[in-house]
């Protein structure tokens, strides 16, 4: 068990990660030779489509969450893996907490 500064992190803590064994689905970081696999909740606003009545919701870009201490190693540039499709990971958010979510920004990887 972790220490956290007070119960709201710890309780943050335990939703997070019982949110990622539930929804999670496994992720391949790459940095240079090195390969990393992660369970993370991936979220593609493009793949919400229309909210009704011809309304089309515009994400910015995918997002991925996942514990922090999961992606340690992971550095802005590496590329992401997810259902065979590449990402660049760009962003690195670290949340309140220890073992709290943490959320990256990825953008299309183009060869």
């Amino acid at each position: 068990m972790r220490d956290f500064q007070n119960a709201f992190d710890a309780a943050l803590a335990g939703v997070d990660s019982t949110i990622v064994e539930v929804m999670g689905i496994s992720a391949q970081f790459t940095s240079g030779h090195s390969v990393q696999r992660s369970s993370g909740v991936f979220d593609d606003p493009e793949s919400l489509g229309f909210a009704g009545s011809g309304v089309r919701i515009e994400g910015s870009c995918p997002s991925l969450f996942v514990r922090t201490d999961t992606v340690r190693a992971v550095r802005r540039g590496d590329t992401l893996t997810i259902n065979g499709e590449t990402f660049w990971w760009i962003v690195f958010l670290r949340m309140t907490g220890a073992v709290v979510i943490s959320g990256s920004t990825v953008g299309n990887h183009r060869s």
